[in-house]
This record gives structure tokens, sequence and C-alpha cells, in this order.
């Protein structure tokens, strides 16, 4: 079908894709979310840098309350950490969304430790991933659910880069059975989490540049690359492509490669000029050190009940 019939023909039931989720649905390069596009007629990236999950949630909530998603469409939700915060400020009419509540420069410290809890954003998580699901079946409209990494793992709480900071909330939570019940959560999205997904595919180290003030950094996002395979080995399984076959083109597969081969060139990357973006980042933040990542590298996944093998890139 070309475009000419798709928008000229009154009868056609055009189907759109819907995502929603955080840097790991929508980044400097194309995310899993990208590569799925081709096979629907309209697609629609809701993902933002340092989303949590309240915004995720809040993205495909309201464009539920207003019948924006019909019956034909697909619905991916990518659900993020739970040491996140979500707000729409005062004065601002966007969501803040700013990734780990302790690698931030938004909340004060002070605030930080007087009023975030992860009790309350467990709740929240809990309750919008099940009135969600009851709300997509309602529609009948396809839909998937996936993790950036599994929220009971260690301290990480669902954060793949940095140990969240809230030790004197950890026992308490534990207590009350909240990593139980984010483990059973994880199990219900598709297995395996992005993060976990791209550890074979991700072992060269990649940039970005974040604005022209900054040099080119090293990331711990999944690369293009990994991107595309976590797209049509994990998630393309569990749906129904309209254009299977030009989801399938070749010519996507090569740009994942270029993406990534690009990406690993630190002198190409700090060259991409990133004006008349604001600056990300300002210089007193604090970044997750390499320290931090290689807490989470060391920790032995590969013996966890819930580590699921899947096929490794072709070499």
């Amino acid at each position: 079908m070309d475009q000419l019939e798709k928008r000229y023909n009154k009868y056609i039931i055009m189907s759109k894709l819907w995502v929603s989720g955080c840097s790991y649905t929508n980044f400097e390069w194309p995310s899993y979310a990208d590569w799925l596009a081709p096979g629907w007629d309209e697609f629609e990236n809701l993902g933002a840098g340092g989303a949590g999950n309240r915004y995720i949630f809040q993205r495909i909530g309201y464009l539920i309350s207003k019948n924006f998603i019909k019956p034909e469409d697909t619905v991916i939700v990518q659900w993020s950490a739970i040491a996140r915060e979500d707000r729409v400020l005062t004065g601002d009419v966007g969501w803040s969304t700013v990734g780990n509540i302790h690698y931030q420069d938004i909340y004060p410290e002070e605030w930080v430790k007087k009023y975030f809890n992860i009790i309350q954003t467990s709740i929240e998580l809990i309750s919008n991933f099940n009135v969600l699901e009851l709300a997509l079946k309602q529609i009948g409209c396809q839909y998937v659910f996936l993790n950036m990494f599994d929220w009971e793992v260690d301290k990480f709480l669902g954060e793949p880069a940095t140990p969240a900071s809230v030790h004197d909330q950890i026992q308490q939570w534990e207590s009350m059975g909240f990593r139980k019940a984010l483990k059973e959560l994880s199990e219900r999205c598709l297995r395996p989490c992005i993060e976990e997904f791209k550890w074979d595919y991700c072992e060269e180290k990649h940039y970005v540049k974040y604005h022209n003030s900054l040099k080119a950094q090293w990331d711990n996002h999944p690369n293009s690359y990994a991107h595309y395979q976590y797209a049509h080995k994990i998630i393309k399984p569990h749906l129904k492509v309209p254009y299977l076959k030009e989801l399938e083109k070749k010519e996507y597969y090569d740009s994942a490669i270029k993406w990534t081969e690009y990406h690993k060139d630190w002198d190409k990357v700090n060259q991409i000029d990133k004006d008349p973006f604001p600056p990300t980042f300002t210089e007193d933040l604090k970044y997750p050190s390499e320290d931090c990542l290689s807490q989470h590298d060391t920790l032995d996944y590969t013996n966890n009940e819930r580590h699921i093998k899947y096929i490794k890139p072709n070499e």
C-alpha cells in the first residue's frame, strides 16, 4: 500500500504506534521504538530523558482520557526506575523529568530527604501499571509493557547505572513487601528487560554530547544496534505488525549499525553541534561515576532465577 492510497482511501483504518518511556525509549540515537515505527502507519514517541513512572503513566493515561488511542492502535509502555520524581513545576507547562532523584540539580538535597519516599513511588507504579493494563484491555488495542531494569535487583530499584541513596528507606520498603511485589511486576513485563538484554551488545564504549559547552562523554545507554535487536527479537514476536515487510527491510538494520559505529568514535561525537539546544546539565551536577557503574557491572546476575537466556548477536 503506497502513501497515496493511505492518504486518500477513507475506508482504510490507520494504525498508530504509541510509545511512552524514559531515555531508554527516546535518546540521542534511534531506540527500539524508532526501529519499530516503520511497521505502522503513524508513530508517536512520547519518551523523555530522565522520566519516571508518573510521567510515563500520565502521557498514555491522558491520551486514553481523550479517546486518542483506538482499537487498531498499538501501545508500548516502557516503565522506569522508582527513585525518580516527575512534576510540572510552578511556571512551567511541560514536565520536569530529572532522572535519578539523587543525581540531579532541580530538587535540593533537603527537599529530597524530607519529601521523597520510594514507598510512595512503588505504590504509584503498582497502581498505575494495573490501571493502565485494564484501560488498554478495555480499548481492545494490542499493547506490551517493558521495563528499563528489574526493580527488585539489589538497591538499584530499576535504575541501571546508579544505586539509589535511600538506604534508610530500604528496610521499611522491604518489610512492607515491595521488593516481592515489584519482582512480580517485573515478571509481567517482556523478558528480558532492556538493560539485561543490552549486555551482549554493548561491550565497547560509546559516547554522547549533550551541549557545546560539554565535551563528548562516555554513556551507559543501550546503543542503537542493541535497540534494533531488542525490537526484533523481544518485542516484535509479541505484536501483530501491520507492515511487517517494511519493518524488516535491511536498510534499517544497516542504519542501526552505522548509528552505533558513529557513536563509538569520540572525535566524531565531540564535533557534533548541539546548539541552539539549552544545556542539559550544570557544572555542579553530580555525575554517576564509573565506580557506581562498576557496582552494577560486577553483580552476579547470571545465577539469578530471573536471568533470561536469549539469542546473542551474530559474530
